[in-house]
């Protein structure tokens, strides 16, 4: 090999240093959106976690409310109808 061919020689393998450590710094940038990515993903997972039970909730709370009004609808036609019976036999009377 003459000096030519290991200027060339050389002139390659300095570009690829610098290209592999253009590879390494961006694979460290990567690596670091990747983590910030996946612990703002676990965030997000606890978020609906926390939302999907505090659903089942409300979906327990809305059926108590809906047992309550069935009652008090039931509580109310009872007394409408024991007052109508009042009234008829005051009526009566």
């Amino acid at each position: 090999m003459d000096a030519q061919s290991f200027e060339l020689l050389e002139e390659k393998i300095n570009k690829m240093i610098t290209t592999l450590n253009l590879f390494k710094t961006e694979n460290k940038e990567l690596k670091m959106q990747n983590q910030e990515l996946r612990s703002l993903l676990d965030n997000k997972e606890q978020m609906i976690n926390t939302l999907n039970n505090e659903k089942e909730q409300l979906k327990s709370v809305q059926g108590d409310v809906e047992s309550y009004k069935q009652n008090q609808n039931r509580i109310k036609e009872k007394v409408d109808s024991l007052l109508l019976k009042l009234k008829e036999f005051e009526d009566y009377q």
